[in-house]
């Protein structure tokens, strides 16, 4: 039977249909994304969260006939800023119109272009968690980093130390910082293909906006999420920035490197062992309680494969994945165990966004995304879908405002790990 079916009740029936599929999508796609807590509380732009940082005094005796002197616990606020983060969805008109005969048709035909979305959108959210915060996605190389191409279709040469061709998904649209990292240029490039043994990527130019074939204006610039310049959610590569450098501060908390700063340990290329982790996990266990150990490790699929292919001596550290484990802990991901020196069995899970040479060991307790209410699809005109001017074209607006929130002392880092062996 066909229905009174328009724009004006799609948006309805967008939001009945697919908000509930998309969030359990946007929860379940990644290892970070599948166990950080999502939370839509976040009440105004800004946020503070109280933190204990370390346990209260006024433990003793009575020898002296009076009641020992009392000392509170010491804490900190974490401030949490709400940060932007929506995804574009286009459909065509005539395709859209073709939809509208009934609500079952409208769905069949919306089903590849959320789907589409929601990807896209959870890709990029999972790369965020493994970023600090800025929206770097690259940096072209120091010097001659133009190759070929000309102005609209510019090859550029990437810097091999910040590449990571994983981070650089095809059709994705950056702003190039400015010479001096303190904007952005005019400029809107779009990825066409990335060749990773040269490390170049070539792009598709907005037309009118900067130049980057012209003389040295593609050299020693950082390549940022369109529209995010310094100011995307929060990273878990913030907390490793600041142990590396000793300083800094995370969520507006000063680090301390033991109540404000991950565990670290640089490897310096020496390939991942079962001693490895051990070492660290025992050295958690002084700054931590037990229970607060991680409760699973995630690292790269480079790094699954040698843990995988580990001799077989250290097999009783590592076992396949089991069912039992696999609902405990609550992944829907392929990958292998780790019994800790506490004698529990967490997984260890691979995600293709984490750095190749490292391993984090993360306690999901304390990862959370606080989100502004009504996350999901636009509908504030009444529409989800609106019509895009001078253009046969309908747009959707998906995602919101939302910040990653974590403490950084109950991480562990396995840093700079030998992968060429």
């Amino acid at each position: 039977m066909t229905t009174n079916f328009s724009l004006s009740n799609s948006a309805h029936y967008m939001k009945e249909t697919w908000s509930d599929i998309l969030r359990n999508h946007y929860n379940s796609d990644y290892p970070l994304l599948a166990r950080r807590k999502a939370r839509y509380d976040l009440q105004g732009v800004k946020d503070h969260v109280a933190v204990p940082l370390s346990p209260s005094g006024g433990s003793g005796g009575l020898v002296n006939g009076y009641l020992p002197e009392g000392s509170p616990d010491s804490g900190d606020q974490m401030e949490i800023t709400a940060k932007d983060h929506v995804t574009m969805c286009f459909i065509e008109r005539k395709a859209m119109k073709a939809a509208m005969t009934d609500r079952g048709s409208f769905e069949r035909f919306t089903a590849l272009p959320v789907k589409k979305t929601s990807e896209s959108h959870n890709m990029i959210a999972n790369i965020l968690w493994h970023q600090d915060g800025t929206a770097r996605f690259c940096k072209t190389k120091s010097s001659t980093a133009y190759i070929s191409g000309g102005a609209t279709a510019p090859v550029i040469e990437m810097d091999s130390t910040v590449f990571f061709e994983r981070h650089l998904l095809k059709n994705q649209l950056f702003n190039l910082g400015n010479s001096g990292d303190t904007g952005v240029e005019d400029c809107l490039l779009k990825i066409t293909s990335v060749d990773v043994t040269n490390k170049r990527v070539t792009f598709s130019r907005v037309s009118g906006s900067y130049d980057v074939s012209s003389s040295t204006n593609a050299d020693g610039r950082y390549l940022y999420l369109q529209n995010m310049f310094k100011a995307a959610p929060q990273g878990l590569d913030s907390a490793a920035q600041m142990a590396i450098a000793g300083t800094g501060s995370l969520y507006t908390i000063n680090y301390d490197s033991q109540n404000w700063s991950p565990l670290y340990e640089d490897f310096d290329g020496a390939p991942p062992s079962i001693s490895m982790i051990n070492k660290l996990m025992n050295k958690q266990m002084t700054r931590v309680p037990t229970e607060c150990l991680p409760t699973f490790l995630m690292t790269s699929p480079e790094i699954i494969a040698i843990l995988s292919d580990i001799k077989e001596g250290d097999k009783a550290w590592l076992m396949p994945r089991d069912g039992g484990l696999t609902r405990e802990a609550g992944f829907g991901f392929a990958g292998i165990s780790y019994t800790t020196p506490a004698g529990k069995n967490i997984p260890i899970v691979a995600d293709p966004h984490c750095k190749k040479t490292r391993i984090w060991g993360v306690y999901d307790e304390v990862l959370y995304t606080h989100h502004m209410p009504d996350f999901g699809w636009w509908d504030e005109d009444g529409q989800v879908f609106m019509r895009v001017p001078q253009r046969p074209w309908f747009s959707g607006t998906y995602g919101g405002f939302y910040e990653n929130v974590y403490s950084p002392q109950f991480l562990i880092i396995w840093d700079d790990l030998g992968i060429d062996v």
